[in-house]
């Protein structure tokens, strides 16, 4: 599929792509994917630079009714999410890499970025990224920010930079193994959500319609940099909650768990 355009809403992001057709003599679709958040997961290693873009999809039951909801009275709503990997870049450089973080953020308007927290030369490189953490608002145009910086949207989209201790190996397969084989749960029952194909939704989905081939397959072979990068956003996203004033609705279900476990 191929990324046309992602939209800030109320209460998350509609991400649109163009879905190719299966014969010359058909038209593309169009499939959008609501969000209520996108992050993005970094490693850099002597060799081989990686960034993953993780989405979190939000999912709500609430039973009460619309007076209870405005008096703050009733019982609780109940929540579920689960999460796909949506892109990635794999670069053998580090700049390199933070070319390409910038095109991530800005296509999907991330804000939070999560990575290691050494050595402490590439966290101060990355939280002084002119065009992805911070811009010389005073120095530059528009005009020479998008010759700059093609993909530039708005001076307002700075992402934050989150940095996290760097796990060892055990760790890092051991947490996406609990990811990829647990389930999202749903809110509507508290038991395993379920998809229109009838299967279990997995809490970290890896749908092969996106461009996320590199990822799975640095699943599969137990690549330590795919994989440490890909646990520093899902660790990331997933220890932490952002509510939606208007979760998403009924589920649609994305495709089967990608797993070389």
């Amino acid at each position: 599929m191929k990324h046309l355009a992602t939209i800030p809403f109320a209460d998350g992001l509609k991400i649109n792509y163009l879905v190719p057709p299966n014969a010359p003599s058909q038209e593309g679709m169009i499939f959008n994917l609501e969000a209520s958040r996108v992050g993005m997961g970094i490693c850099i290693e002597a060799d081989t630079c990686v960034a993953v873009v993780l989405a979190e999809r939000f999912l709500e039951f609430d039973r009460r009714s619309e007076r209870e909801r405005r008096q703050g009275g009733g019982e609780a709503p109940y929540y579920g999410r689960y999460f796909l990997v949506i892109d990635e870049a794999v670069t053998a450089l580090p700049q390199e890499l933070i070319d390409q973080m910038i095109r991530l953020k800005d296509q999907y308007r991330i804000s939070n970025i999560y990575g290691p927290d050494r050595p402490v030369q590439l966290v101060d490189s990355l939280r002084q990224a002119e065009g992805l953490t911070f811009y010389r608002r005073e120095q530059v145009s528009t005009e020479l920010s998008t010759r700059i910086w093609p993909s530039f949207v708005d001076y307002e989209l700075r992402a934050g930079y989150a940095p996290r201790p760097v796990p060892d190996e055990q760790t890092v397969h051991r947490d996406l193994e609990l990811g990829l084989s647990g389930h999202a749960k749903d809110p509507r029952n508290g038991g395993m959500l379920k998809g229109k194909d009838g299967e279990a939704v997995p809490l970290l989905n890896l749908p092969p319609e996106f461009n996320n081939l590199k990822t799975r397959s640095a699943i599969r072979q137990g690549s330590l940099a795919g994989c440490t990068a890909l646990w520093h956003v899902f660790n990331g996203m997933n220890r932490s909650m952002v509510i939606p004033r208007n979760p998403l609705g009924e589920h649609e279900h994305v495709g089967n768990r990608v797993t070389g476990y």
